[in-house]
């Protein structure tokens, strides 16, 4: 699997609605978009995926996953969700019911236990300091290779990663990065994606 680059959605940052620029991440070759608006209600969140969805190619809809509305997800047939270790810790079941999972995970331990329990994908972080978290200390590049180095499903590296950093990212060992600011607050989206993707030459 070639390095991933993953949108993480935030419309506080977008200058133009959701789901345009949802669509043109996708059109711009973003590897997969996670919705993640946890302030709306779920009729709001339903409604935003509608929206989504009307704007994307078919074979777009595979690139998107679906942050912590589990039931509209199912509703909706869209097969990937994204949520917390908490959350998995209570519906490990989801791990069965849709093609594919992904989990929250800050350690080590975590990781080996959601990928046991059946988690298709992981999230480690936060890697670098981040305006999301500015009160807490990043776990860096080392916590990031420990997590790498011990786990056989993917793992995405998350926090404060922008162009700049992306490349140690993936040099630590992730399988992808997931980027929020850099992709949402972008003036122009087909550009910034194809910058991102050359700022990750091939390993020798």
């Amino acid at each position: 699997m070639s390095f991933q680059i993953v949108a993480i959605t935030n419309r506080a940052l977008c200058a133009q609605p959701l789901e345009v620029r949802v669509a043109a991440l996708c059109d711009a070759g973003v590897d997969r978009v996670i919705v993640r608006e946890k302030d709306l209600t779920e009729r709001e969140f339903g409604a935003l995926l509608d929206r989504i969805e009307a704007l994307l190619m078919p074979d777009q809809r595979r690139r998107i996953t679906v942050n912590t509305f589990v039931d509209l997800a199912a509703a909706k047939g869209f097969p990937s969700i994204q949520m917390s270790y908490d959350e998995f810790e209570r519906h490990p079941d989801f791990a069965r019911e849709f093609q594919e999972v992904g989990v929250s995970v800050h350690g080590v331990n975590e990781a080996e236990h959601v990928e046991r329990q059946g988690a298709d994908f992981c999230i480690a972080g936060h890697i670098f300091t981040t305006q999301c978290k500015p009160s807490v200390e990043p776990r860096g590049l080392d916590f990031l290779r420990r997590i790498t180095s011990n786990a056989a499903i993917p793992v995405y590296a998350i926090g404060g990663i922008d162009t700049h950093n992306i490349a140690s990212v993936r040099d630590a060992g992730a399988d992808g990065a997931c980027l929020m600011s850099t992709l949402m607050a972008c003036d122009n989206v087909a550009e910034t994606v194809s910058y991102t993707h050359l700022t990750l030459p091939t390993k020798a």
